[in-house]
């Protein structure tokens, strides 16, 4: 299982060109939550991507989370973040 999570970090890192920008309300909700655990919003990134087929976190200088392209309503959006967020702050 790590060795695929790896796996799938490196091929989303190798892809990056095809990683955008989140929209402004997940922007905001991203704020909420990274405050909400004492993390500064700006030393994270949020991202999304069409290669994502789950949430993750990469990198380490630039760390980014990565969301697969789907609409999220914000409770659950909410929860993806505190996850990924926890990861991070590991």
């Amino acid at each position: 299982m790590a060795t695929t999570s790896i796996h799938y970090q490196q091929k989303l890192k190798k892809h990056y060109s095809e990683v955008f920008d989140c929209p402004s309300w997940t922007g905001r909700c991203f704020e909420e939550v990274a405050k909400e655990l004492g993390i500064v919003p700006d030393k994270v990134k949020p991202c999304r991507s069409y290669m994502a087929q789950i949430p993750c976190v990469v990198g380490i200088l630039q760390p980014r989370i990565i969301l697969p392209v789907e609409e999220y309503d914000k409770e659950t959006l909410r929860m993806i973040l505190l996850h990924e967020l926890t990861h991070y702050k590991k």
